[in-house]
């Protein structure tokens, strides 16, 4: 049995239900654990997000970054998001 849960993630496996790369078939971690952790990541400014938007003028927080999390095999790109700087990445998939 496999779950789709986004373009290069699923659920597979069972009973120990595993996060999976659908590209390359490399397993991240448990389903019941937050796959970024597992990731490998890279952190860049703000303005690597969109730098055609950015406006040189504008204040920019030192302490928000842009994250991409990818495939630790295969490098894939799974997901991007925006937080605080050295806090925890968010948990946006989480299965019960």
């Amino acid at each position: 049995m496999t779950l789709e849960i986004s373009e290069y993630l699923q659920i597979t496996g069972y009973p120990e239900k595993k996060i999976q790369c659908k590209k390359c078939s490399h397993y991240i971690c448990s389903a019941d654990e937050n796959y970024k952790i597992f990731s490998a990541m890279k952190e860049d400014s703000i303005k690597s997000a969109n730098p055609q938007n950015y406006d040189s003028r504008q204040y920019v927080d030192e302490d928000i970054v842009f994250r991409q999390f990818y495939c630790p095999n295969c490098a894939v790109l799974f997901e991007t998001e925006i937080n605080v700087k050295g806090a925890a990445p968010i948990w946006d998939i989480k299965l019960v």
